[in-house]
Protein backbone atom coordinates (compact mmCIF):
# COMPACT_ATOMS: atom_id res chain seq x y z
CA UNK A 1 0.00 0.00 0.00
CA UNK A 2 1.69 3.53 -0.98
CA UNK A 3 1.88 6.11 2.25
CA UNK A 4 -0.12 9.33 0.94
CA UNK A 5 1.21 11.44 3.20
CA UNK A 6 4.70 10.80 2.94
CA UNK A 7 4.56 10.40 -1.25
CA UNK A 8 2.66 14.65 -0.79
CA UNK A 9 5.73 15.05 1.98
CA UNK A 10 8.32 14.30 -0.75
CA UNK A 11 6.43 16.06 -3.16
CA UNK A 12 6.27 19.33 -0.98
CA UNK A 13 9.85 18.83 -0.14
CA UNK A 14 10.75 19.57 -3.82
CA UNK A 15 8.68 22.57 -4.08
CA UNK A 16 9.42 25.94 -4.51
CA UNK A 17 7.46 26.96 -1.84
CA UNK A 18 8.11 24.81 0.75
CA UNK A 19 9.70 26.40 3.93
CA UNK A 20 12.90 23.63 4.71
CA UNK A 21 13.12 25.42 8.36
CA UNK A 22 9.40 25.56 9.36
CA UNK A 23 8.34 22.72 7.15
CA UNK A 24 5.28 24.69 6.06
CA UNK A 25 4.09 25.88 2.36
CA UNK A 26 4.53 29.47 1.62
CA UNK A 27 1.01 29.58 0.28
CA UNK A 28 -1.13 28.03 2.78
CA UNK A 29 1.30 29.15 5.40
CA UNK A 30 -0.04 24.61 6.32
CA UNK A 31 2.23 22.24 8.91
CA UNK A 32 3.14 19.88 5.86
CA UNK A 33 3.68 16.65 8.36
CA UNK A 34 0.15 16.87 9.52
CA UNK A 35 -1.50 18.19 6.92
CA UNK A 36 0.13 15.80 3.69
CA UNK A 37 -1.59 13.40 5.80
CA UNK A 38 -4.85 14.17 5.27
CA UNK A 39 -6.66 12.70 2.87
CA UNK A 40 -9.20 15.39 2.53
CA UNK A 41 -6.56 17.76 1.95
CA UNK A 42 -4.81 19.13 -1.13
CA UNK A 43 -1.95 21.25 -2.31
CA UNK A 44 -2.94 25.00 -2.82
CA UNK A 45 -0.90 25.88 -5.65
CA UNK A 46 -2.01 26.19 -9.14
CA UNK A 47 -1.76 23.91 -10.35
CA UNK A 48 -2.02 21.50 -7.73
CA UNK A 49 0.74 19.19 -7.08
CA UNK A 50 -1.31 16.84 -5.51
CA UNK A 51 -5.19 16.80 -4.50
CA UNK A 52 -7.41 15.04 -2.09
CA UNK A 53 -8.31 11.61 -2.24
CA UNK A 54 -11.99 10.93 -2.27
CA UNK A 55 -12.44 9.52 1.56
CA UNK A 56 -16.35 8.16 1.21
CA UNK A 57 -17.10 4.84 2.71
CA UNK A 58 -13.49 4.62 4.44
CA UNK A 59 -14.83 3.32 7.58
CA UNK A 60 -15.91 0.29 7.59
CA UNK A 61 -16.17 -1.61 11.56
CA UNK A 62 -19.38 -2.99 10.61
CA UNK A 63 -20.91 -2.21 14.21
CA UNK A 64 -22.12 1.55 13.34
CA UNK A 65 -23.49 3.49 9.93
CA UNK A 66 -20.40 5.63 9.36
Amino acid sequence: MVDIGATRYNICKGCEHFNNILKICNICNCFLPVKTKLKSSSCPDNPPKWIAVNVVDEHKCGSCNH
